[in-house]
């Protein structure tokens, strides 16, 4: 699956107000993690979401390229913001 593949499921489950679990490859330490995210907004190949992170629920930016896998979960999320997607 490609990048855009997986940002069009991304996308469309942010609309239905659903999360989905990505594989996310950081950065800096180059370490796989899994993360049940909600997306909010997609600009210049960055995508913003919330996930939960040792019990914090905070914005993050993930770089679309590093994400490696994206399944859509059926938990819905109650919007935050607004979804600009």
């Amino acid at each position: 699956m490609q990048t855009r593949d997986r940002v069009d499921k991304i996308v469309k489950a942010a609309k239905a107000h659903k999360r989905v679990r990505v594989k996310y490859k950081k950065k800096l330490t180059n370490k796989t993690v899994v993360r049940d995210i909600a997306a909010y907004s997609f600009v210049d190949g960055y995508l913003y979401i919330t996930d939960t992170v040792h019990g914090v629920e905070a914005i993050r930016c993930y770089i679309a390229e590093r994400i490696l896998s994206a399944k859509v979960l059926k938990k819905k999320f109650k919007p935050q913001w607004d979804i600009e997607l």
